[in-house]
């Protein structure tokens, strides 16, 4: 559809709802650097920008801490980024074969 709407987990409803941003369905959303800004894209081709005060939704972890309190809930691995989290069980699949060894090469008779 064509709302965005940003949460606060401890809250029990949406902090903000916006509604006819886009003529299409939102296609994706992205915090920027600086915590606070959260950048939206439409199927139409549109991009906005939406202004979040910091008072409203907390104030950013310093990445450091962020790393510790995402390898203390999940791991190491969590704490390395999201780009490190497998897609599917398929591409973990796929990954799995890719890193096996080729097969050794048939031998030609003498």
């Amino acid at each position: 559809d064509c709302v965005v709407s940003v949460w606060v987990t401890c809250q029990p409803k949406a902090l903000v709802v916006v509604r006819d941003l886009f003529k299409e369905d939102v296609l994706d959303l992205s915090w920027a650097a600086d915590g606070s800004t959260l950048l939206c894209c439409s199927m139409d081709g549109s991009v906005a920008a939406i202004q979040i005060e910091p008072h409203e939704v907390g104030t950013p972890l310093p990445p450091a801490e962020q790393a510790a309190r995402l390898s203390q809930l999940y791991g190491a691995a969590a704490a390395a980024g999201a780009a490190d989290l497998p897609l599917s069980a398929d591409l973990l699949a796929l990954e799995a074969a890719a890193a096996q060894p080729p097969p050794p090469a048939p031998r030609r008779a003498a």
